[in-house]
């Protein structure tokens, strides 16, 4: 979903009073329109039709109603019928709103509010809502080239071409940090936080970030970053940059030295971001993923998934047919390099029920817990089937 009038609302919390269509504030804002002479009864058919459109959310003061405060209705019941997305007024002569103009947009789940306070100028809000759209506008644009180099096979050349339509600023020396955002966080809070990381002290002219897929992208660039980057750098970085931010899993790049490895630092951040296995860690580094690092380029390869589901599938059958949690005490005994006491903690079981589930699980995959060949197979397939829901959750 885009911008939304709750996002406006969000905004100017303080400085607006909603007093009518509370049910309509998920209505999609495409624009911003002022309503102010439109309604004159010798304009009115001149004008108003053209300079009121779908989804725009309108401002008005209606001054020419001061005379006539049932005007109001008339001019809701055309915002209305137009599919405008709310309203917002600017009552500076304190006009009575009829009461059936406030019944009437609770029926139709039309948002009404009041400006409260002459801080708040019609300009900041059309401001808020355009610069909204222009963000939307780049972030199509930079996700686009993202993609581009993502998806393509490259040379160095090319990738640093492409790397430089984004910030033409780029240093070589630089690494990415690729955040997930929370699934409630919409998409006019993540240009919001993309703006505020561009008007902090942090933000240089070699560095970029934008939105990107379901999270914010963030690549710091600047030259001598190899004599201070080290994980205390980068982590107070972050939390300086996402402070008070809804971002519930990070993943960090390598440093790198030159943009033409600029497609292999996106590919690790967006690894290591998505090796989030419930281990109570903001932070993933790249580096520290293990056999990850080869097994989540090639998750959709066949031979690996075929590896895979002959192993997996035996559990999956058992588990559906017998209402048990095979997948989710094996899955969890990988991800706790194999210490059973720590899986009992976390499954909150006793270690001999663990014990038991995993003799189980070695025996229905025809494997044995003797073999390090086995027990290597056994680990290699739960990392596919965990690679492949991370990357398709």
């Amino acid at each position: 979903m885009g911008y939304t009038v709750s996002d406006l609302f969000n905004t100017y919390s303080s400085n607006l009073n909603l007093i009518a269509g509370q049910g309509g504030l998920s209505r999609e804002i495409s624009s911003c329109g002022i309503l102010d002479y439109e309604l004159l009864p010798e304009l009115k058919d001149k004008y108003f039709h053209s300079n009121i459109q779908n989804g725009q959310f309108i401002l008005s003061s209606f001054v020419y109603a001061k005379d006539n405060p049932y005007m109001i209705s008339d001019a809701i019941k055309y915002l209305v019928a137009k599919r405008t997305s709310g309203l917002a007024i600017r009552n500076v002569l304190k006009i009575q709103i009829p009461e059936t103009v406030i019944r009437y947009a609770d029926a139709k789940n039309f948002p009404i509010f009041t400006i409260q306070s002459m801080a708040l100028p019609f300009e900041s809000i059309i401001y808020t809502i355009g610069r909204y759209f222009e963000l939307e506008k780049n972030a199509n644009y930079y996700n686009e080239i993202l993609n581009y180099i993502r998806s393509q096979d490259l040379s160095s050349e090319e990738i640093i071409k492409s790397a430089l339509k984004i910030n033409p600023s780029f240093s070589n020396q630089f690494f990415c940090i690729y955040c997930e955002s929370d699934d409630f966080i919409s998409d006019s809070q993540k240009s919001q936080i993309v703006e505020n990381y561009k008007n902090s002290e942090l933000y240089t002219f070699e560095d970029f970030i934008c939105v990107f897929k379901d999270g914010i992208l963030l690549v710091k660039s600047c030259e001598n970053l190899y004599k201070y980057y080290n994980d205390d750098y980068v982590e107070s970085f972050i939390n300086k940059a996402f402070r008070r931010e809804p971002v519930i899993n990070i993943g960090i790049s390598n440093r790198h030295n030159t943009l033409g490895e600029f497609k292999l630092a996106l590919e690790e951040t967006f690894f290591a971001s998505a090796y989030n296995i419930n281990d109570g860690k903001k932070y993933h580094y790249y580096r520290d993923i293990g056999t990850y690092k080869i097994i989540f380029p090639y998750c959709g390869n066949a031979e690996l998934t075929n590896f895979s589901n002959n192993i997996m599938e035996k559990l999956e059958e058992y588990d559906t047919e017998n209402n048990s949690n095979l997948i989710e005490t094996l899955v969890t005994y990988i991800n706790c390099n194999c210490n059973k006491d720590l899986v009992a903690e976390k499954l909150s079981h006793h270690e001999q029920t663990i014990r038991y589930r995993l003799n189980k699980i070695y025996s229905l995959t025809d494997l044995s817990r003797k073999s390090s060949s086995d027990k290597e197979q056994l680990s290699i397939a739960c990392k596919i089937y965990i690679a492949n829901r991370l990357l398709n959750k």
